[in-house]
C-alpha cells in the first residue's frame, strides 16, 4: 500500500512538472503562429493595396485624350468614391482609377447625360475594326472625362451594336458630358477599414465598380498620406479649400490639389485573430484582449509602404 501511494506522489510530481515546462512551450508556439498569421495577412494587404496604387493614373494610349489621366482627372482619391458625400477627405481610404490593357477606348458620338442612359460609341484608332461597340462588354466599367477636368465612372449594363447603355454613376453629378469626351474601360478599385463583427474583428474592404467586399480580417488600420513631386506631403487640408474642378458648382467637384499627387504612403497594422494573445489597449495594442501574462502577448505589427506610381510621374 505504501509502495503504491509513493508511485501516485511521484506520478503527480512528474505530470505537474511536464505541464510546468509544456505550458509555455505551448504558449509560445500559439504565439508564433498567431505572429506568422499577422505577417501573411499583412503581405497579402501590402500586396493586392501596393499592386493597385501602382497602377493609379495609367489611361487611354489609343485616339484623342490619350495619355496618363492625371492629365485630366485626379486618379487617386481620398475617399471612397460613390460612398463618401462630395467634400469628404480622409486619410483611412483611398480610391484609385486606372484603364487596364483594352481596346475600348473611343469617344461620346453624343452627348451623355449626367445620370447615365444610352451612350453612342464614336469610333478611333484603336478601336478593333470589326467591333463597333469598340471592345467595351456588359458588366465591366465605363470613365466618361473631357478636357474641363470632369469626369464620373458608370456601370456597363447592356452593349448593342454602337451603343452603350450606362447605369447611375458612382458619384453625384450635374455634369452632362458632351460629343467628343474621352469613353474607356476603367478599373475602380478603394480600400477601406470596416469594424466587422466579433469574429471577424475590423476588416479591410476592397471595394469595386459599385461592390464591396472583405479582403483581410484583423486589420485595424489604413492609413493614406500623400506627396508631391519633390517629396513633400500634401496636407489633407490642402484638399478641401479648392480651387475646385471642374468648377464650384458640380456636385463631384475636387480639389485641383488632387492633380499634384505623386506618391503614396500607406500605413497597415495588424492584430491578432486570437483575443487571447492580444493585452491590454496600449501602444502595442490597438484593440485590447484578454491577454494579462506578457508571455502570452502577440503585439500589433505595423508596415509601411512608399508607392510612387508611375502613371503620376508625368506632369500635365
Amino acid at each position: 500500500m505504501v509502495e503504491l501511494l509513493l508511485s501516485m506522489l511521484l506520478a503527480l510530481v512528474v505530470a505537474g512538472t511536464v505541464a510546468l515546462v509544456v505550458a509555455p512551450l505551448r504558449l509560445a508556439f500559439e504565439a508564433r503562429l498567431a505572429g506568422n498569421d499577422e505577417a501573411q495577412r499583412l503581405r497579402v494587404a501590402a500586396d493586392v493595396v501596393g499592386e493597385d496604387v501602382a497602377m493609379a493614373g495609367a489611361g487611354a494610349y489609343a485616339g484623342s485624350l490619350a495619355g496618363p489621366l492625371v492629365h485630366y482627372l485626379p486618379p487617386v482619391l481620398p475617399w471612397r468614391l460613390g460612398v463618401d458625400p462630395p467634400g469628404t477627405v480622409r486619410d483611412d481610404a483611398v480610391t484609385v482609377l486606372y484603364v487596364p490593357a483594352t481596346a475600348a477606348q473611343a469617344v461620346l458620338g453624343q452627348a451623355l447625360a449626367a445620370a447615365g442612359g444610352e451612350a453612342s460609341i464614336g469610333w478611333e484608332p484603336g478601336c478593333p475594326p470589326a467591333d463597333v461597340s469598340c471592345g467595351f462588354t456588359a458588366g465591366a466599367a465605363a470613365l466618361v472625362y473631357d478636357e474641363g477636368g470632369a469626369f464620373n465612372v458608370f456601370p456597363i449594363t447592356a452593349v448593342a451594336a454602337d451603343r452603350i447603355e450606362l447605369g447611375t454613376p458612382l458619384a453625384r453629378s450635374d455634369q452632362v458630358f458632351p460629343a467628343g469626351s474621352k469613353i474607356v474601360q476603367v478599373v475602380v478599385r478603394g480600400y477601406h477599414i470596416d469594424p466587422g463583427d466579433a469574429d471577424s474583428g475590423p476588416e479591410l474592404m476592397q471595394d469595386g465598380e459599385g461592390s464591396s467586399q472583405p479582403l483581410v480580417d484583423h486589420l485595424v488600420t489604413l492609413r493614406c498620406e500623400y506627396e508631391d513631386g519633390a517629396g513633400s506631403g500634401l496636407p489633407l487640408d490642402g484638399f478641401r479649400d479648392g480651387p475646385w474642378m471642374p468648377n464650384d458648382t458640380e456636385g463631384h467637384r475636387y480639389d485641383a490639389d488632387l492633380l499634384r499627387v505623386r506618391g503614396v504612403q500607406i500605413t497597415l497594422r495588424a492584430e491578432s485573430a486570437l483575443d487571447a494573445l492580444r493585452g491590454p489597449a496600449s501602444v502595442l495594442f490597438s484593440r485590447g484582449g484578454a491577454a494579462r501574462a506578457p508571455a502570452a502577448f502577440v503585439p500589433d505589427e505595423e508596415w509601411h509602404l512608399h508607392i510612387a506610381p508611375r502613371n503620376l510621374a508625368f506632369p500635365p
